[in-house]
């Protein structure tokens, strides 16, 4: 969803300095990420502002916590009950990302559909 609106844009500005579609296929959210902050400033004319930097590293850090992290904070808690709270604090927080990365897909989005006209 939204990692795919990023990896569009991403693979977009790759192509303009003639990236193929592999380097990027085999990066990471981060690297695509500095990879594009990266070329965005070559020119002194950003096309991102630093809130869309921020956008996409929010993006990063909720992808990384749902792949990475979320059953580590409860699956190891032997005492049921203990174990079954902190659960429901991750349930809550999946809940809460379900807003936010929909938030953020409409920001990269935009983000996006801006790219695409522009560069046409």
């Amino acid at each position: 969803m939204t990692i795919s609106t990023l990896a569009v844009i991403v693979f977009f500005m790759f192509h303009i300095i003639n990236h193929t579609e592999n380097d990027v296929e085999k990066m990471n959210l981060g690297k695509i990420a500095r990879a594009l902050e990266e070329l965005d400033n070559c020119d002194d004319m950003p096309e991102f502002s630093d809130e869309e930097y921020n956008t996409i590293d929010e993006i990063r850090e909720i992808r990384n916590y749902w792949c990475h992290q979320y059953y580590l904070d409860f699956i190891y808690i032997e005492n049921h009950y203990n174990r079954e709270i902190v659960f429901q604090k991750v349930a809550k927080k999946l809940h809460y990302d379900e807003y936010r990365t929909y938030d953020l897909f409409k920001k990269t989005e935009e983000m996006r559909l801006i790219i695409m006209r522009k560069y046409r």
